[in-house]
């Protein structure tokens, strides 16, 4: 393979702390030559020119023409759960690429019902912000995220913990700053754990399938508000084993970088030149 002549066009959003700022990052670390398209700020499709691989991250938003109308090899990046972004609009574009990579588990399965190719690519950590810092902790137990559904809420609810909320930017001094650094799953998880983990931070989740890391020894898993609660109560307790499970947690998630993201991203993509 030689990537520094695979020119990418990127569809995506561009915002301060889109994490399509990475992933096209990553592409041109290795080597591509990278063209960004802010589906959400511009409404004029670029002419084709020449790209070879055409990359669509979810693009719920436009329509088949975004598609149709370039030559090379594509490919539609998915990172949600099964859910409302899963829709009409999402599958219709199935048969229209050239392969589907998934960030989780469970939509990547559902889509076996379809002809096209479809592979599970974990999106991993930015290596660019999520590596160990130096912080005094300051929360015992917390969650960076929001409580948009009913699992998130109810554990919430009957536990407590600390809502955090942070930047791209401040996110691994949040995590150096936890004790306790809580995931939830739904059918996979979201980039929060990869990035908790390569923050040096303990992190504590729901399990989830595929799951790629030794439940006890790269991370710990609960299931259920009892068992929550009396793992939180343990480890509150046993700094030690925090600190040797956060090592070995940041040393296992190195393979998962937005790096090696697109590197995977790219082998589908030359297998399907062949």
């Amino acid at each position: 393979m030689d990537p520094k002549a695979i020119k990418v066009l990127f569809f995506g959003v561009f915002t301060k702390d889109s994490t399509n700022i990475s992933q096209a990052n990553a592409f041109e670390r290795n080597g591509c030559t990278v063209t960004r398209y802010d589906f959400r700020q511009q409404h004029v499709l670029y002419e084709d020119d020449g790209y070879d691989l055409i990359f669509y991250s979810k693009c719920n938003e436009l329509g088949a023409d975004a598609v149709t109308k370039y030559k090379g090899i594509k490919c539609l990046w998915y990172m949600d759960p099964v859910n409302g972004n899963y829709n009409d609009s999402l599958k219709a574009k199935f048969p229209l690429v050239d392969f589907i990579t998934f960030a989780l588990y469970d939509p990547w399965v559902n889509s076996q019902r379809y002809d096209t190719p479809s592979f599970l690519v974990e999106e991993g950590f930015d290596p660019d912000v999520d590596y160990p810092v130096k912080e005094d902790f300051i929360t015992d137990v917390g969650f960076i995220g929001t409580l948009h559904d009913s699992n998130r809420q109810y554990h919430f609810n009957e536990v407590g913990f600390s809502m955090l909320e942070c930047s791209r930017e401040q996110h691994r001094h949040v995590v150096a700053q936890t004790k306790i650094n809580l995931n939830f799953t739904d059918g996979g998880t979201s980039d929060r754990a990869y990035k908790v983990m390569a923050a040096g931070g303990f992190l504590l989740s729901q399990p989830w399938p595929g799951c790629p890391f030794v439940d006890g020894e790269d991370f710990v898993s609960f299931n259920g508000v009892k068992e929550l609660k009396q793992k939180i109560e343990y480890y509150l307790h046993n700094r030690e084993e925090i600190r040797e499970i956060a090592e070995m947690g940041m040393e296992a998630v190195q393979r998962f970088s937005r790096t090696n993201w697109a590197k995977r991203i790219l082998k589908i993509y030359e297998k399907c030149k062949q």
